[in-house]
Parts: C-alpha cells; sequence; structure tokens
C-alpha cells in the first residue's frame, strides 16, 4: 500500500541516487493511536480500558490502555474541524499507541474511528469539588 500522498506529483522530476520515492506501508504488526485530552489525563487511571469501534467492523475491540507519552500535540489536520477565528486556541492532547490485536481483523491503514476509555467514576459531590479545587488553584494560589 502506497502512503505517499501525491505519487503523481513525481512524474518528470529528477532523481538522485538513493533517494526515496514512495513511502510504503509495511505488513508489520498495526499500530492504533488513541488522542487523550489533556482536561482529562486526571480522570484516567493507569490500567484503563479503551473500546475501539474501528470502521468497517460490527464488534468492538477492547484493549488496555498505553502510558501516553511524548509531548502534547494538537491534533492532525482532518480529525478536528478548521477554526477560523483568530484567538482560539485548539485543544491539547497526549498520544498513546497501541498494537491492535490479531482479533481486530486488517483494518485500513489512515482511518479514524471513535475510542471510549473507561476511567474512573466519581459521585457529583466528587465532580464539584474537583471543580472548586480547581477554581480556586486557578485563581487563588
Amino acid at each position: 500500500m502506497v502512503l505517499t500522498r501525491d505519487p503523481g506529483a513525481l512524474l518528470g522530476q529528477d532523481i538522485g541516487s538513493g533517494q526515496s520515492l514512495l513511502d510504503l506501508a509495511d505488513e508489520g504488526p498495526r499500530i492504533v493511536t488513541v488522542y487523550v485530552p489533556v482536561s482529562a489525563l486526571d480522570r484516567i487511571p493507569p490500567d484503563a480500558e479503551v473500546a475501539l469501534a474501528l470502521p468497517g467492523s460490527f464488534s468492538i475491540v477492547r484493549m488496555t490502555l498505553a502510558p501516553a507519552g511524548g509531548d502534547p500535540l494538537t491534533l492532525p489536520p482532518g480529525l478536528v474541524a478548521n477554526q477560523g477565528y483568530k484567538g482560539i486556541k485548539l485543544p491539547v492532547f497526549y498520544r498513546a499507541r497501541m498494537t491492535l490485536p490479531a482479533s481486530a481483523g486488517n483494518p485500513l491503514l489512515g482511518v479514524s474511528g471513535q475510542a471510549k476509555i473507561f476511567g474512573k467514576r466519581r459521585s457529583l459531590a466528587g465532580r464539584v469539588v474537583s471543580i472548586a479545587l480547581n477554581l480556586f488553584k486557578a485563581h487563588v494560589w
């Protein structure tokens, strides 16, 4: 499978020796990337479960969430609507990469789907206390 965006644009170009022309997908293990918003990191335990709804599949794939690592980033283009307004910042995410099990089949490369992360359950009183503490930290401390 060819991963290069526009291979037709390579026609008629001078290519040097050893220069790569096309990016090809290898048939190794399938990796899924889950983007976790920064605002949800405090509610996700280290052994959280992820339910993936892969496009073209009727079954839900359940896995353990890998630790989110790396630098914070914004979502790749096409996954979130483009903001035309100046001054609006897009939310920041962390990325968790996991290997799909063999039971997930062979999904197409580059497709996006939905993932639900099952974090800690909190009572309504716990949520109110958390919001109040965050407001106190942001404005007083």
